[in-house]
């Protein structure tokens, strides 16, 4: 059972290992710069809870981005959908976008 200081807490060393056991393809470090196109206008779903500060909801639809990379010179571009989104602190955010399969 989760208790409400587990999500705080650091990752150890177990949960970067059964990260990387999970992962199809090798990452690699990068500092390139990105921008990133919102393709879908406006999506639905079922509200979970709702206070007078946010909502938390599920849905089944899927948020298509296109992905401009610009990696010290070399510029790419890739179409794919936010598969995932985190609040890493008061300032900052971190998304994993999945790119489709060419």
């Amino acid at each position: 059972m989760e208790t409400p200081h587990d999500s705080e807490r650091e990752p150890s060393s177990d949960d970067a290992l059964a990260t990387e056991s999970r992962r199809r393809t090798e990452r690699r470090d990068t500092s390139a710069q990105l921008l990133v196109v919102i393709e879908t206008p406006q999506f639905g779903g079922k509200a979970d809870n709702l206070s007078d500060n946010g909502v938390f909801f599920f849905s089944n639809e899927t948020l298509r981005v296109q992905v401009h990379v610009d990696d010290g010179g070399v510029h790419k571009r890739y179409s794919g959908k936010i598969v995932r989104v985190q609040q890493m602190n008061d300032q900052e955010t971190g998304f994993a976008i999945e790119f489709d399969v060419p």
